[in-house]
């Protein structure tokens, strides 16, 4: 009977937040926990009993900080299309990008480092990578 313990599904961990519902998603080394919100996957540390509360605070200013960083944001994008000998056929990153998920990895005596996902309105399977520190934009990547 003690083999069938092995395959029975672990209960999942969920912590009521005013943001919704995080789920502990890694529980190893690194809790990871998440929530949907308004059709964006929003992840932050934790601990293994509930998410970091000044990753949860940042969270909570996520269109404010988004606001800070809307021109370096679009001419990140600009710069990668031109690089890569496309044309950006937009002005503004809304134009052509969602944003679908928003990822912090630490926060150090207020600066902050996170990643936010964009998916491309006119290649579904295109997701572009933008990674902040400390509000400046060091990165962007594309996963197709």
């Amino acid at each position: 009977m003690k083999l069938f313990n092995l395959f029975k599904p672990k209960s999942r961990i969920q912590v009521t937040t005013d943001l919704g519902i995080f789920t502990l998603l890694n529980n190893k080394t690194q809790p990871i926990w998440s929530t949907l919100k308004e059709n964006r996957l929003l992840s932050v540390h934790g601990t293994l009993t509930e998410p970091a509360p000044d990753q949860l605070s940042f969270i909570k200013q996520l269109d404010n900080e988004l606001k800070k960083l809307d021109a370096a944001i679009t001419a990140k994008f600009i710069e990668l299309f031109t690089e890569s000998n496309l044309t950006a056929e937009f002005t503004h990153w809304h134009q052509r990008f969602t944003l679908t998920a928003v990822a912090v990895e630490v926060i150090i005596k207020e600066k902050v480092s996170w990643s936010i996902t964009f998916e491309d309105h006119q290649d579904s399977f295109a997701h572009f990578n933008l990674y902040i520190k400390d509000n400046k934009v060091i990165d962007l990547s594309i996963d197709t």
